[in-house]
């Protein structure tokens, strides 16, 4: 399945070709549910794991991330791989599992990751990446800043959340 999402490209001399996220969610420095200074994904190095979101979602959004990638060649343009994650459906928590694909710091639409269902098939939902921060011991990922893609709002997502490494 093929989607398309709409960003801007900065075309500045300082900047060409740098993806210019603050049109989908302001200022990556400063966006409401993601506090302080955070970084464009350049590589999905250090990305598999679990991770935790601390604050309650609105329903149908995450609240536990578990990754594994497929393919781990570094120089790939994308990582894939398996998820299971736990989503708020009302009052309960459903268990969801399937196929993901992530997208790094790309000048057309940013940094993304989609979520299939078990057969790699099927669209269940996505998120714009707006920033990461690493660990600076391990490398690895520990902060993500994400905004799940939503048609109804005004600039096409919902208000970012914070995703912290938990294993």
């Amino acid at each position: 399945m093929i989607m398309a999402v709409g960003a801007c490209v900065d075309q500045t001399d300082d900047h060409i070709g740098e993806t210019s996220q603050a049109a989908i969610v302001g200022d990556v420095d400063n966006v409401p549910g993601c506090t302080g200074a955070w970084n464009y994904v350049d590589s999905f190095d250090g990305f598999i794991g679990t991770y935790a979101r601390f604050d309650v979602p609105p329903v149908g959004e995450m609240t536990r991330l578990t990754v594994v990638n497929v393919n781990t060649e570094p120089q790939t343009i994308f990582v894939n791989g398996f998820y299971q994650r736990a989503v708020r459906d009302g009052v309960w928590v459903q268990q969801q599992a399937g196929m993901y694909v992530a997208v790094p710091a790309n000048p057309a639409i940013g940094s993304v990751i989609v979520f299939n269902d078990v057969t790699g098939e099927d669209f269940v939902d996505g998120y714009v990446i707006v920033g990461e921060r690493r660990n600076p011991f391990t490398a690895k990922i520990a902060q993500l800043c994400l905004a799940k893609f939503d048609a109804t709002s005004d600039n096409g997502v919902a208000t970012p959340f914070v995703l912290n490494r938990w294993l």
